[in-house]
């Protein structure tokens, strides 16, 4: 806590200082406005114009030729916000069509020079264009369709392997752009452009881990399905579908006793799975464990809301 001395100031105002960090971590200035009001006794201030904080650092990446290494190191730069992102490596031009497809995993970065011996990437995210609610809202949208894109599958129609995996992709950048704004958000001012409390952050993080990896479940069940699928497994893959949705409504409703259901179905739906892989009375063992993972993860998506869905104004 820092504590200000009222200076009087004229006959009829008053003036305290304001920390030096305060006004760095908002991106403000001499001679920037700023909003007061009273809420309750207690004096509220923050900027007239809010601004995005400051991204002008650099991080320079000692490419090796391991692609799946730097795919790490970009997902690494591009969640902690740096904004050039400058890649060395000695005849690097041979890889810049890898690169540029690594690069397509993240939202609002592009390759702005590509020599001999480096690639250069600069990030151009306007955090006042994104809402992570809406952002939520997509992911989930396209993995239905990849619920919808399995259940196909398993009732006979094969060959969507290909399809998964785009929308895998999409997914993917989709959870990256949700976690660099969540990082974002630890800075009061960005944070106050995302219109998000603090508590908000960690129930995002939670929610959103859990619902990306259903999305790579269903991409991973996929590559196993070549034929249709018996009964007993589509049945229980259509129960697991149905209680994913209900956990995703619990959060977008607001739905407490939804929630509560749905982590309470997690066992029942666990020692179902359990049975059918003892007995096998299902031929694919495999599909039968994504099943029970895709399950799992919708119990924690229906926990986030217990934990911190509670809290929060935009879900």
């Amino acid at each position: 806590m820092v504590f200000r001395k009222i200076i009087g100031f004229g006959g009829s105002s008053y003036v305290i200082s304001l920390p030096k960090e305060w006004i760095k971590s908002h991106n403000l200035s001499k001679g920037d406005s700023l909003n007061v009001e009273e809420d309750g006794g207690i004096l509220k201030i923050h900027p007239q114009d809010l601004k995005q904080s400051s991204t002008k650092k650099e991080v320079i990446i000692n490419f090796e030729g391991n692609l799946r290494v730097l795919k790490s190191e970009l997902f690494n730069s591009y969640i902690n916000d740096y904004n050039i992102i400058n890649i060395h490596k000695k005849d690097i031009g041979q890889y810049q069509d890898k690169i540029r497809e690594l690069v397509n995993n993240f939202i609002a970065i592009d390759v702005i020079q590509v020599s001999e011996d480096r690639v250069i990437i600069k990030d151009y995210l306007n955090i006042s264009d994104v809402s992570i609610y809406d952002t939520i809202r997509r992911i989930d949208r396209i993995i239905l369709s990849m619920f919808e894109d399995i259940r196909s599958s398993l009732n006979g129609e094969i060959g969507k392997e290909e399809q998964l995996k785009l929308k895998d992709e999409d997914v993917n950048r989709l959870y990256n752009l949700v976690l660099k704004l969540l990082k974002k958000a630890m800075n009061p001012g960005d944070r106050k452009i995302l219109n998000l409390q603090m508590e908000e952050i960690f129930y995002y993080w939670d929610l959103i881990i859990n619902i990306e990896e259903v999305g790579d479940q269903l991409k991973r069940m996929s590559r196993y399905i070549d034929k249709k699928a018996d009964k007993i497994l589509c049945d229980l893959f259509e129960r697991v579908f149905e209680h994913y949705k209900k956990a995703i409504k619990a959060n977008f409703s607001n739905n407490e006793q939804l929630a509560l259901e749905i982590m309470n179905l997690r066992k029942e739906i666990s020692d179902v799975c359990e049975k059918y892989a003892i007995s096998g009375e299902i031929g694919s063992p495999i599909l039968l464990e994504r099943i029970k993972s895709i399950h799992h993860c919708s119990g924690n998506i229906a926990r986030s809301y217990i934990k911190l869905g509670t809290k929060t104004k935009n879900l």
